[in-house]
């Protein structure tokens, strides 16, 4: 960094004032990301911590609050809440936890504060009567904006928590005139409306979907082979599995070629008569070039089921550039699925700036779909973006993205993103069974071929 700083990057010979001032920029993330974990990386800490502090404290009640209850892609601390009318023997008892290692420098009567062993997550312990538990859970697990939210009497919901007792969440939901709302959806982003006149069972669950869609095999940077990943799919009992290789222009990731989609196809042919009545998808994730355009002639790309169209050089673009190509590539009758949209890596890279409403009225226009990529480092499309997107009629994909027959697991990431922003069922392209989604496929196909028969 002091070298950038002090301008001695740009004086070496192929950088630049560009290149050095995007090398600061990428520090600069970096550093801002000090002390940050994803929801995936601390999941299985936070939920044995959970479990040790309960079978410690067997007189109390203990919770976990905050942001990792409402299931947030990053999390900075874990907050845990505990209703005890005993607050210094509870205390006493927290500090006999293995793995919890506490700030001395912070000491109080009803707050412990101190990380984890391994890895080295803040760790936040509140400790009140237990007759205020339910009150300050719902207090310490919802945004402020869930928690202005007007009640039948005009009240907020914040203020009426906070001013009564409650014996359960869901009785201080009823008091507000309301379902019950879980932790992850108090975001204040239109979930209390939405309540009022739908099921929380319309809701994606993990259960709900058929078979992943954004997957990569040995074909191109893939560990497995896409019969290993065939078959493994079918043995976790899904209908279908997705191939979307990288194509050409994604040569450092071995990029299929022409010759090598036929000897790819016609695998998958095989494939799915040994495996029936599972079935495997012909795919692709073609590259969106620089100008929108996707790295294949029309004639190529009508071979595949579906088209995975996905930005992956040419990072470094303005809202303006970003958008503009995004759209030409959504334009193409070709494109089934938009693939992360901004590019993003969470805590690693920022992802380039894009005209969110623009793009998803252009996939409602052209009938593209856009994925949630469920690997936990992407998390892209944001779950801020998803009743936006359901709004105007677009569906969305859960796609693991995945180079291994593990990363399929992250499909379970993909849904919590997409139930945080209110994803339902009917509006996940990849609950439709097999059956259901070939025709989606062979649907988009005809039409395309209706649009070329018109153009010539």
């Amino acid at each position: 960094m002091e070298a950038c700083q002090s301008g001695q990057v740009a004086k070496i010979k192929g950088f630049g004032q560009k290149t050095q001032d995007s090398i600061i920029l990428a520090l600069e993330y970096k550093a801002s990301n000090q002390g940050k974990w994803l929801y995936a990386e601390i999941e299985q800490p936070a939920k044995e911590i959970l479990d040790r502090l309960s079978k410690s404290l067997p007189e109390a009640t203990v919770a976990i609050v905050g942001d990792f209850e409402m299931e947030a892609e990053i999390i900075e601390s874990l907050t845990f809440l505990i209703g005890s009318d005993n607050a210094g023997h509870t205390l006493g008892e927290i500090n006999k936890v293995d793995g919890l290692v506490q700030d001395t420098n912070v000491l109080s009567p009803y707050r412990w504060e101190g990380h984890l062993a391994t890895p080295e997550v803040k760790i936040l312990i509140t400790i009140v009567p237990k007759k205020d538990f339910i009150k300050q859970k719902l207090l310490k697990s919802a945004s402020k904006a869930h928690l202005l939210s007007p009640t039948e009497k005009g009240q907020p919901l914040g203020e009426l928590f906070y001013k009564a007792t409650f014996n359960t969440e869901e009785e201080a939901y009823e008091a507000a005139g309301l379902p019950f709302i879980p932790a992850p959806l108090r975001e204040g982003t239109g979930e209390v409306e939405w309540v009022k006149t739908h099921s929380l069972d319309e809701l994606l669950t993990l259960e709900d979907l058929k078979g992943p869609l954004h997957n990569h095999s040995t074909y191109s940077d893939g560990k497995n082979t896409l019969k290993e990943m065939s078959e493994f799919c079918k043995s976790e009992g899904y209908d279908y599995f997705g191939i979307a290789d990288h194509s050409r222009s994604a040569f450092y990731a071995n990029g299929l070629d022409e010759d090598r989609i036929h000897q790819q196809h016609k695998e998958i042919d095989s494939i799915n008569e040994s495996l029936a009545p599972f079935r495997v998808f012909k795919g692709i994730e073609s590259d969106i070039l620089t100008d929108g355009s996707l790295d294949y002639s029309d004639e190529v790309l009508a071979t595949f089921d579906y088209i995975v169209a996905s930005v992956h050089s040419g990072l470094s673009m303005d809202i303006n550039k970003a958008t503009a190509r995004l759209l030409k590539a959504i334009e193409n009758p070709y494109t089934t699925i938009l693939g992360h949209p901004t590019g993003r890596l969470l805590l690693r890279r920022e992802g380039y700036p894009i005209d969110h409403r623009a793009v998803i009225d252009a996939c409602a226009i052209n009938d593209v779909v856009i994925e949630i990529n469920a690997n936990p480092w992407r998390l892209d499309l944001d779950w801020r973006w998803v009743r936006y997107a359901m709004d105007q009629g677009v569906m969305l994909s859960i796609n693991p993205d995945a180079h291994e027959k593990a990363g399929i697991a992250h499909m379970k990431f993909g849904v919590i993103a997409g139930r945080k922003g209110g994803l339902t069922k009917e509006m996940t392209l990849n609950t439709k069974n097999g059956e259901e989604l070939a025709s989606y496929f062979e649907n988009r196909k005809r039409k395309n071929n209706e649009h070329d028969a018109k153009g010539s």
